[in-house]
């Protein structure tokens, strides 16, 4: 997003290669074996199987050391990259994270306003650690992605101070034939209200034909807004309550929503697919601090008129994933569809 020109604030990496040489210079890679291979050898795994290797993990990487090397390369950065003084978020990033097929949405941890060498440090270990969170194994073992080179780089990055702050989809994921929706999704506050689901937000349908013209078509929906996550004073968050005037009102203006969807539709025709973004604006600029593919989509092949004809059913998936796996085929849904009646008529009996 640096490169493309989009706001970023100030950010630099700690590399995956850092990860690795922590895991060698703590002698803990025969112990993370030992514990995924005893995951894997439970039956009938349930999650608190997960969350247990999970819990032991954790504990490994926050016991291990940091060598002299790593500290001298970090500190070098930190203050290089004007971030010392300030509020950063440390931010996670598994290497198969955000691919095209694979998405590990929300499993890895991030931990925001964090403050001085020693909170990031100690923020640092934890991300590395989430690579093993409960989910992300789970997930790992769904997708058969397997346990052989799980790695983790983490994104130190200067914290936006959100006034407002969430999410926007260059395309509708929930209408995925609408070709002209795109989807924003906005909380008064910081993002991660949000994007961990603890509270509801206002949701802007727009047009993007009509962002060329004066007036964007947007199909607003606002709910009830009466709290919001922020710094807490001693570095992380807080929920605190919004001020009654602002409960019921749009979160953002008509510019705002303007200025943030072309910003993703931009993004979309930059890297030729559609995009999941997170926003924050503070002092009235937005900035952008994640983007991502959208998996959920069909091809752009299915909309094509010379290959499927003037109509087709696009045969989905996505809520009996678990026990129709692979594609949906006609067959697959005919048979799916009758045993799924059958079991309903007897639920409701």
């Amino acid at each position: 997003m640096t490169k493309l020109g989009v706001p970023v604030p100030p950010w630099f990496v700690v590399q995956a290669s850092a990860f690795r040489a922590f895991v060698e210079e703590n002698v803990m890679r025969s112990k993370l074996e030992s514990c995924l291979e005893e995951l894997l050898a439970r039956p009938n795994r349930e999650p608190k199987d997960f969350d247990e290797v999970a819990l032991k993990v954790e504990s490994m990487f926050m016991a291990g050391k940091f060598s002299s090397d790593f500290i001298r390369e970090f500190e070098a950065q930190f203050k290089a990259s004007g971030l010392e003084a300030g509020d950063c978020a440390v931010r996670s990033s598994g290497l198969d994270e955000d691919s095209a097929l694979n998405s590990f949405a929300g499993q890895f941890s991030s931990y925001l306003f964090q403050k001085g060498t020693a909170q990031v440090h100690e923020s640092i270990r934890k991300c590395w650690a989430s690579g093993f969170s409960g989910r992300a194994l789970s997930y790992r073992l769904e997708r058969g992605l397997g346990f052989t080179d799980i790695a983790v780089g983490v994104v130190i990055q200067k914290m936006v101070h959100a006034d407002r702050a969430g999410v926007v989809f260059s395309r509708n994921p929930i209408r995925a034939l609408d070709r002209d929706s795109l989807l924003i999704a906005s909380v008064w506050g910081l993002g991660e209200g949000l994007v961990s689901g603890y509270l509801e937000s206002d949701s802007y349908d727009v047009s993007r034909a009509s962002l060329a013209e004066a007036t964007v078509k947007v199909k607003a929906e606002f709910v009830q807004k009466d709290q919001a996550f922020r710094r807490a004073a001693s570095g992380g968050l807080v929920i605190e309550a919004v001020d009654s005037s602002l409960h019921a009102v749009s979160s953002l203006s008509d510019d705002e929503v303007r200025k943030i969807a072309q910003m993703a539709m931009g993004l979309e025709t930059k890297l030729g697919v559609a995009q999941d973004c997170e926003w924050a604006i503070e002092d009235g600029k937005v900035y952008f601090v994640q983007t991502r593919p959208v998996t959920s989509l069909p091809p752009d092949v299915y909309f094509n008129v010379g290959s499927k004809g003037q109509s087709a059913t696009l045969w989905d998936n996505s809520n009996i994933i678990e026990s129709y796996s692979g594609v949906t085929t006609p067959l697959t849904f005919s048979f799916a569809s009758r045993a799924y009646r059958q079991v309903y008529i007897q639920f409701c009996e």
